[in-house]
């Protein structure tokens, strides 16, 4: 009977996920914020795609034997764009990043973030970026380097970097070289990725570790040795504390590679796993807020200034779910932490009340249209504080800037297809998944229940447009498992339009 419910559940799951998504595309297409030109863009960059995966095809025994050198030099050509980028575009970082930005500088230069300390009583959640960047300047200032922004942006483009090399060995490991180099095709034609390391926000600084965390299990899946295994394990517990440290929705990841292990591997093998990398990551987070609360911050200040979180739950209950500076005030405004949490439960409940089962799902589909809307990440929230130069680039990419709204069509646009091959990624492993045998359908349960967690947790949280960000190469990756399908369709498409053709016109 378990064995049964196992087999059953990822179908049903595959099936609940290729209809939500489907409707997410559907309802992406029919917002009037998308330009007119995206929908047919969005159909013409599926066919480029499908087109160049099969070209791909033809090619694959060359791309066999070439395949490092490409990788290489196109992680050569992604890093030589983003520090040209990262020149351009430089801005003075401003609010969140600005406050993890100069707390790691003046931790680096004067032993603490003093004039931060304000800052993170409030916002314990980016103790760990700050400490990540930190860590990088601390590098830069012993060798001499004293540009914070460059390393900054050096740092953040290595993870982009990292994101992308993990992207494209998951791919190679699991379905070929094909797949792989199909998954360095997304990357390119993804724009915000070749302008993404002067954001260095923890957003984009935890992007490497969720698809890491995922290539590590892979790995570890395939390991018949105990020490391989235990290392593996140890790898995948330090990848999650750092991430979680610096992003805590990484964790989302190592929830969707439990649940994988459950319904596939045996019962010992997933606890064994569970359990050390998780002994793990709660001591690196015991370490770590060890060192803050006893020589930066001061414990019981912590406790009266944090910023609870039920507060974004609340907040993500109004508008669109968004920022809402009142209800920063709201929240602020108890002193004693027990009444904070009551009046917090008080005020859920009552939105919720007033919203009503309509509208929570129409809450649920405007945050989720705001978080998956974005082709574009939202990076201009970022470089768009105080920019040095005011040049051709920011022009395109710039809210304000004359030639955004191209690239916004431009990026909304390729997400979409994107967002469509997820969605048909899922609802292949319902009706049929062309080439792939049973085995690689288990075996790619994992990033679909981490991008579903990912939907779920903001449409709970407060929204943005750039919070999905750190999840995009596993976006890429469910893209990439959709490609195989759509090929195949329209490769079949002549015949079956022939076949209707002859139905109409029998005597020929």
């Amino acid at each position: 009977m378990g064995q049964r419910i196992k087999n059953f559940m990822p179908g049903l799951f595959y099936l609940c996920f290729g209809l939500l998504f489907s409707s997410l595309v559907l309802r992406l297409l029919g917002q009037n914020s998308a330009p007119p030109f995206a929908p047919w863009l969005a159909a013409g960059a599926l066919l480029l795609l499908a087109g160049i995966y099969s070209l791909l095809g033809r090619w694959e025994s060359w791309l066999e034997k070439h395949y490092l050198p490409l990788l290489a030099g196109f992680l050569a050509l992604s890093g030589a764009v983003q520090l040209a980028s990262a020149v351009l575009l430089r801005y003075q970082p401003a609010f969140d990043l600005g406050a993890i930005y100069q707390g790691a500088i003046e931790w680096v230069e004067q032993g603490s973030f003093f004039s931060q300390y304000s800052y993170f009583y409030y916002f314990p959640n980016n103790l760990g970026g700050m400490a990540f960047l930190a860590v990088f300047f601390s590098i830069a200032r012993w060798v001499g380097v004293t540009d914070t922004f460059m390393v900054a942006s050096v740092v953040n483009g290595l993870c982009v970097l990292g994101a992308i090399c993990a992207t494209a060995a998951v791919c190679r490991r699991l379905l070929g070289v094909r797949h792989a180099v199909f998954a360095l095709a997304l990357f390119a034609l993804s724009l915000p990725f070749w302008c993404m390391a002067p954001v260095f926000y923890t957003d984009s600084l935890s992007i490497l570790f969720p698809i890491l965390l995922y290539y590590l299990y892979i790995r570890l899946q395939d390991c018949q040795g105990l020490w391989q295994r235990l290392l593996l394990t140890g790898l995948m517990g330090v990848t999650a504390t750092v991430g979680m440290l610096v992003k805590f929705t990484v964790a989302i990841m190592l929830i969707a590679i439990l649940i994988d292990s459950l319904l596939r591997l045996p019962l010992k093998r997933t606890a064994a796993m569970a359990g050390l990398s998780l002994l793990v990551v709660a001591a690196g987070f015991w370490a770590f807020n060890g060192m803050i609360y006893a020589w930066h911050l001061d414990k019981d200040i912590a406790q009266v200034q944090n910023t609870p979180k039920l507060h974004w739950v609340m907040m993500g209950l109004q508008g669109e779910g968004g920022y809402n500076p009142q209800d920063y005030e709201f929240t602020r405004s108890f002193s004693d932490p027990d009444q904070q949490h009551q009046a917090l439960v008080d005020e859920i409940g009552s939105r919720m009340e007033q919203l009503g089962p309509d509208g929570l799902y129409r809450l649920f589909w405007r945050k989720t249209l705001r978080n998956f809307g974005s082709g574009t990440y939202n990076q201009s929230d970022f470089l768009d504080d105080s920019p040095v130069n005011r040049g051709w680039l920011q022009e395109l990419l710039l809210y304000d800037g004359q030639n955004y709204p191209l690239y916004q069509g431009l990026c909304q646009s390729v997400f979409l297809a994107v967002l469509a091959l997820v969605a048909l990624s899922s609802l292949q492993e319902v009706f049929g998944r062309p080439g792939r045998s049973q085995r690689d359908t288990a075996r790619l349960l994992a990033p679909r229940v981490a991008v579903l967690g990912v939907l779920l947790f903001f449409a709970c949280w407060e929204t943005a447009g750039r919070y999905i960000t750190n999840y995009v190469p596993v976006l890429l990756l469910g893209a990439v498992l959709g490609i195989d399908t759509l090929a195949a369709a329209i490769k079949g498409l002549p015949q079956v339009l022939r076949l209707r053709q002859d139905k109409k016109d029998p005597a020929s």
